[in-house]
């Protein structure tokens, strides 16, 4: 339901995977001394724009969050518990690469953190329209190895230029036990990493000579190919 939709979102921007990524957060939480996000704030985020969510529902689906409260001045959000420290987050992820593409043009929203400094301002301004495509490709991956065990953070990287999305993506787990897990279940045989994403289209390569990058996190996580 669009309720459930909202409430995992609101817990994702407070959560650990994307606090410990989003500086823009952190510097609003250090604003107060509760450490609250502001509601203003977050509805200013593209995801609660495209679920056209208001300062009632936010209210409302934070009631029912068991990690979420509302500040005692009823005007932002706050973490029940403090941020934890998982370990090094590479023993934590694995690449996952064979994922379908997005046209060049659903690729502005395609990650989960939507937070950023950028993103609010812009939303200041006009309101966004948000593929619904990138959002349900993000939810379609987190949905998949949640099997395996809590995903703190879906990564979605893009070409620099055309902003399309690169064909693979980084995938956090809250524990390497279940990082290997996924592994184990997904397992590639090491010939055929595909460490190079080709872009969609010919056209492509010439526009963007970063295509023979290799992700800087690929040497440091584990593997796994989408089947």
């Amino acid at each position: 339901s669009n309720f459930n939709k909202v409430l995992r979102q609101v817990e994702f921007y407070l959560s650990e995977g994307n606090l410990n990524r989003d500086r823009f957060f952190k510097q609003e939480m250090q604003k107060r001394d509760d450490n609250g996000i502001p509601i203003a704030l977050l509805l200013k985020c593209n995801r609660m724009i495209a679920m056209n969510v208001n300062e009632d529902i936010l209210k409302n689906v934070v009631e029912k969050s068991k990690i979420l409260r509302l500040s005692d001045d009823g005007l932002a959000i706050v973490r029940v518990l403090p941020l934890s420290d998982f370990g090094p987050r590479e023993k934590r992820t694995i690449l996952v690469t064979e994922l379908p593409r997005l046209p060049s043009g659903m690729a502005e929203n395609v990650n989960e953190n939507d937070t950023s400094q950028r993103s609010a301002k812009l939303c200041s301004n006009q309101m966004i329209n948000i593929s619904s495509a990138s959002c349900e490709l993000t939810d379609w991956i987190r949905n998949m190895f949640e099997e395996y065990g809590e995903v703190l953070y879906v990564s979605l990287p893009r070409y620099h230029r055309s902003n399309s999305f690169r064909g693979f993506a980084f995938v956090e787990f809250k524990t390497s036990k279940s990082a290997r897990k996924a592994v184990k279940h997904m397992f590639s045989v090491v010939d055929n990493e595909h460490w190079l994403v080709k872009p969609t289209e010919t056209s492509e390569v010439s526009d963007c000579p970063e295509s023979a990058w290799k992700p800087r996190l690929a040497a440091k996580v584990s593997f796994s190919q989408q089947q």
